[in-house]
Order: C-alpha cells, then structure tokens, then sequence
C-alpha cells in the first residue's frame, strides 16, 4: 500500500485510539505527539464532539436573560464554537487541517450519524478548503480497515447523513433550550426556584415512563378462575397415547384484541366456574377440528444499540451506560464486533461476504 509523497492525505479518527490503530495498519509509523506520520500520510484525532452549537446570548446578547418574553430562541443559522476542554489539541488539528500541506483530508470518524457530524463540524470551523474523502468502516480489524482504505469514497456521498445530523442537534438546541426556559420562567411565575429541563427525547421518555408507573400504582387486582383439563386418546393406527391440556373458553368475534380473547378465558364468579366443571368432570370430550400446518419463522434481526441494550438488562441487569461501555470496548479494544452505536440491524454486503468465516470461528 504505496501512497504518492507529494500527496500528503489528512486523516481524522474519532479518537486517540482508533487513530493508533489506523496508524500501524496504514504505516504511519512516526509519531508526532498530536499526529502520526509516515508513507504520505498524517493521522490526528478528535476528543469526540469538539465543537458545539454557541449558546444563545452569542447570537442575541438579550437572550442571556431567561424570560418568557424573549421566546421563542430561533437563530438564523447557527454557529459553532470549541470546547473550552479541547483547546490544546484544537491548535494542532486545526494547523493540519489549514496546512498547504494538506491535498486531501479523509473522515474516519466512526461509520455513523454522529462521527459525520464529529467531523462535519471540525471540518466548518477550521475553514479547511481540501477535498473530502470517507474511510467508511464498521469494524477496526486489519482486514476492514485495508478495505476501507482500498475503497474510499467521495465525502459528499455523506451530505445526507451529515443533514440528519445536523437537524438532530439543532432539533435538541430549539426545543430543549426554549422549552427548558419556558417551563422555568413558568414556574418561578408560580413561586417555585427550580430548573425544569426539557429534552426532545429525554421528555417524551420520562413521561412513558411516568404513565407505566401510573398504571401500576393505579392498578386493581382482581380475581379470576380459568377451566382447563387434560386430554387423552389413543392415536390412529397406534397404542400410543396423546396427551394435551386445553383450556376453556367461550366464543370471540374474529377480530377481538389479544386482552378480549383472554377476558373469554376468565371467570370472575367462583360458583359459575364450579358449575361448569361439575358439568363436564369425567366426561368424554370430542374433536371437532383440528390443524396442522407448517410455519416458517425468519431469524431475529441483528442487534442494534437499543435492542441490545434491552436484552443485556433483562438478561444480565445491565444499565444502558454499562452495555455502551461493554459493546464499545468489545468494538474498539478487542475488534470482535462491529460498529455499536447504529440502527441498522443489517449486514452490508460486504461485510455480508466474510460471515462463513467468522461462523467457522464460532464452532464448539
């Protein structure tokens, strides 16, 4: 893997260690202390987000004041701003980014919605003008990442993600800035000094948590009997015996709810269920119909972040902070899984290719 010398790409990780990583398999082999360097190539790194949407009184000095009068808070366009955290290593990565040096800079920030945007964001506020170019990988193997590098693409094949992107964090500037200031300012009306925050996903999950544990609390007991009996017969053209036990129910609409074909289950008077048993007890029941029928059932998806999250709680009491920090060690560190923080719960076909491998791995 020869790299032209008069043509010195930029490379930018997610972090630290990914740059690390891209740097032994890319042969970038002398380290520069912000930076690798070697075989025409120079690898930095981010801190994650480094910059951000600016705060409100920067755009409007009047909006530093929390008042109901001034909303709603909507900027023109937005602006960023650094991290006061990262200044150092901004220096540095900004120097790269500007250098006449510099004919190309590659994203390699991680293969999803926010590394676009980690990079999308360094990229508007170093003013940097080279041309773009994406290492799009879901897994830091050698493997992946030399195919990642022998197939780069055109940063502008990403332009829709990096709008996803940015709507999502402007969508989180709007409405959890306005809304946080407006159920404040409400309150203090009210007499109360505490700060309400509002998210635009943090809400609308605490209030279905909310309503769960309203209907808990609220919820009435009530006691019920069900029939049920055990069945025997002799099969055809056998001495063997089937067994199976059934359950008593009356007649449902077609189309009745799973709760409405549960409630014709129950019995919610003692002396009418003993009645109906009284009934039947040792009598001969007779099969009026009966189905066989073969049913194909498609494998379960591929776990995306929340639907792992999920499973590792039920499964193992796992908090969703501690399955990130699981999965992201597991993705970076031991390079046995790929990319966690997607929504896809599909392969790619690239990746799709190498699937007998790993299997064959996996056999006991």
């Amino acid at each position: 893997m020869i790299v032209q010398e008069n043509c010195m790409k930029l490379i930018i990780a997610e972090k630290p260690s990914v740059a690390r990583d891209l740097a032994r398999i890319l042969g970038a082999n002398t380290n520069r202390k912000t930076y690798f360097e070697g075989n025409g190539l120079r690898i930095s790194w981010c801190f994650g987000h480094m910059c951000e949407l600016v705060d409100p009184e920067k755009y409007k000095p009047e909006w530093k004041r929390w008042s109901l009068e001034l909303l709603p808070m909507i900027p023109e366009h937005f602006n960023l701003q650094l991290r006061k955290d990262v200044q150092e290593h901004w220096k540095a990565l900004k120097g790269l980014l500007v250098s006449k040096e510099t004919t190309c800079v590659v994203n390699a920030c991680d293969a999803g919605r926010e590394g676009e945007l980690i990079f999308r964001y360094v990229y508007q506020l170093s003013k940097c003008k080279s041309p773009v170019e994406r290492l799009w990988v879901s897994s830091l193997t050698a493997q992946a990442i030399k195919a990642g590098w022998d197939n780069l693409k055109p940063g502008s094949d990403f332009n829709r993600l990096a709008d996803a992107a940015r709507c999502r964090a402007e969508a989180d500037w709007l409405v959890g800035l306005n809304a946080t200031r407006a159920m404040t300012c409400m309150v203090r009306k009210a007499g109360g000094d505490q700060l309400l925050t509002v998210g635009r996903v943090q809400t609308p999950t605490l209030a279905l948590i909310s309503k769960r544990d309203d209907e808990i609390k609220n919820f009435v007991p009530q006691t019920f009997w069900r029939i049920e009996a055990l069945f025997s017969t002799t099969a055809i053209d056998s001495e063997e015996k089937m067994k199976w036990k059934g359950s008593w129910y009356k007649k449902f609409p077609a189309k009745a709810t799973k709760e409405e074909k549960e409630a014709c289950t129950r019995f919610l008077i003692k002396e009418e269920a003993e009645k109906l048993r009284a009934s039947i007890e040792g009598q001969q029941g007779t099969v009026t119909q009966a189905k066989n029928k073969n049913k194909e059932e498609p494998p379960p998806l591929l776990y995306d972040l929340n639907s792992l999250q999920q499973r590792a709680n039920i499964r193992f009491g796992f908090r969703a902070q501690q399955t990130l920090d699981i999965a992201q060690a597991l993705y970076e560190r031991h390079k046995i899984i790929t990319y966690p923080r997607t929504d896809a719960r599909y392969l790619t076909p690239d990746q799709a290719k190498h699937t007998p491998n790993v299997l064959s791995k996996l056999k006991v």
